[in-house]
């Protein structure tokens, strides 16, 4: 993963996902994205040629920063089933926060060309999480409970209370210990 962007892209990216967060897809152009970001229309289309293109990098962007940190926080755990807690964390702490990952993703719905960006992430993910020295039915009960959570919350669903959403992450991450899980 290249996490090295010019700062020019990095403010490009930060308008964009404000403007995202703020007024949905349908408020993205790019003379806004250009606007917010403090450059020119022009210098926007040198990096991105069209509200596509630019989205698609957003979303590399965000979903590189997303597992950037995942790994970050696994090392830090550095037992058996550290990558699948930090995932389980991050992705329940987006969804609640709002993050950009999570607005972006959401422009999958009306911009489907975004969906091999997406796909190509979420392969890898599910590798990760696959190789987590976890049991693979685990990893996969898991991943599919992570994910449904967080498309319930990205779509304003929110069908679990605070205290019930709490417990059910709890007992995702009790899945990851080795006595849980079977090892």
């Amino acid at each position: 993963m290249n996490n090295e962007i010019s700062d020019t892209k990095r403010k490009i990216f930060e308008a964009s996902r404000n403007i995202l967060q703020d007024k949905g897809i349908l408020g993205l152009t790019l003379a806004e994205a250009a606007s917010v970001a403090g450059i020119s229309k022009g210098g926007l289309l040198y990096h991105f040629s069209s509200k596509s293109e630019l989205l698609a990098g957003l979303l590399h962007f965000e979903a590189t920063t997303f597992e950037r940190a995942v790994t970050e926080a696994a090392q830090a755990d550095g037992q058996p089933g550290a990558w699948t807690r930090a995932y389980i964390i991050a992705s329940s702490e987006q969804a609640l926060q709002g993050r950009s990952l999570s607005a972006v993703i959401g422009s999958l719905l009306l911009e489907p060309g975004l969906l091999p960006v997406y796909a190509t992430h979420a392969a890898r993910w599910a590798e990760l999480l696959s190789r987590d020295q976890l049991p693979e039915r685990t990893a996969h009960i898991i991943r599919f409970a992570v994910e449904g959570l967080w498309f319930d919350e990205v779509c304003g669903l929110r069908p679990l209370g605070p205290a019930q959403r709490e417990a059910f992450v709890n007992s995702l991450l009790a899945m990851t210990r080795p006595a849980a899980s079977g090892q």
